[in-house]
């Protein structure tokens, strides 16, 4: 049996001069925080094997709310920015495999064990949909070594 894991704690913040009013020019400090950066994200991963060669792995991973920041002209001159939050999500997968007769392995994986509807990335713009990751998947396979 091996267990291992890791975590990253990332508080980053962003600081940028921004034109508030495109007819004047004018600008301000704007300080937020650090665009499509996960503040938390850890991993963790358990693997079992015995001498009759069954091999189990089980992993997750957890990764916290995102931003990312678009411009909006919609009161022009004034302008102004804003916020998109990718939410945050913990997937789980497992993957189980029996070597059979040294030479042939069967295997059976779930992706995603708890169907978690998450993306990973924005979309283009505000109004656009973000990139989806697959729901619960299920494959098995048979492979040969020569």
């Amino acid at each position: 049996i091996s267990v291992s894991g890791a975590y990253t704690y990332l508080h980053s913040r962003q600081k940028n001069m921004e034109i508030t009013d495109q007819a004047t020019s004018s600008m301000a400090e704007a300080e937020r925080a650090e665009a499509q950066t996960p503040v938390h994200q850890a991993s963790a991963s358990m693997k079992y094997q015995n001498h009759g060669g069954f091999r189990a792995r089980a992993s997750g991973r957890y990764v916290s709310e995102q931003f990312r920041y678009y411009a909006n002209y919609s009161a022009y001159p004034v302008q102004s920015m804003d916020t998109k939050k990718l939410g945050g999500y913990l997937v789980l997968d497992l993957r189980l495999s029996q070597e059979i007769l040294g030479k042939y392995e069967i295997s059976l994986d779930v992706n995603n064990i708890l169907d978690r509807k998450y993306s990973e990335r924005f979309g283009n713009d505000i109004y656009d949909c973000n990139f989806p990751m697959p729901g619960r998947s299920i494959t098995a396979g048979v492979s040969v070594k020569f």
